[in-house]
């Protein structure tokens, strides 16, 4: 459901390549995306949680394909926004990191929704996700800042699935590093929410 307008929308971006990891499965996505040109298909039947929520097949694929290239690194569901990307492609992005000498850069997760119940809540391929889901959080739901003022907990995911319950872990980090100049020895450590030994750029990011 999701791919033909991820795709679509990247493309727009600049990405010329794809590689994804397809976890077994069961609803066309492997014969969808093998008759796209510019993708190439992972497969694996391993438990997504015993390789450390996937993170040990990331990090495989960007040693093996990744070196030497910025690597934008994202979930189906992700769109990767950054200032003036309505009218500048990340080969001028790429250009600027590189003249600054940065690494990476950080993003901000975003989740968006609609204004129906989630189960009534349905994108349909090819669609934008904006015109789904246009509501997001406003600033004061975010309660959690790192030091350079992005919001790292809180928002939709805490409210919703998180505050008055009794949960044992905090709710998810929306910070992440998706986008890295990647080099054989770099590896994420949880997700791409940690990575280490990268200069981060002063620029940021939504997804």
């Amino acid at each position: 459901v999701r791919l033909p307008y991820f795709l679509e929308y990247h493309r727009s971006l600049g990405i010329d390549r794809f590689m994804v990891v397809d976890n077994a499965s069961s609803d066309g996505t492997t014969d969808y995306l093998l008759l796209e040109k510019d993708v190439h298909v992972f497969y694996t039947e391993e438990s997504y949680a015993q390789s450390e929520c996937g993170v040990d097949w990331l990090n495989l694929l960007l040693s093996n394909f990744g070196a030497g290239h910025w690597a934008l690194t994202l979930d189906a569901d992700e769109l990767f926004v950054y200032p003036l990307c309505e009218r500048a492609g990340l080969k001028l992005l790429t250009a600027y990191l590189d003249s600054v000498n940065a690494q990476a850069v950080t993003t901000f997760l975003l989740d968006m929704y609609s204004d129906k119940s989630i189960k009534d809540t349905v994108c349909l391929p090819g669609v934008p996700f904006i015109n789904e889901c246009n509501y997001f959080d406003n600033n004061s739901s975010y309660s959690q800042r790192d030091h350079d003022g992005i919001p790292v907990r809180g928002g939709p995911r805490h409210r919703l699935f998180w505050q008055g319950r009794n949960r044992k872990r905090p709710s998810p980090l929306l910070k992440k590093i998706p986008f890295v100049k990647w080099r054989k020895e770099l590896f994420y450590e949880a997700s791409t929410h940690v990575i280490s030994n990268v200069r981060l750029s002063s620029l940021t990011a939504i997804l």
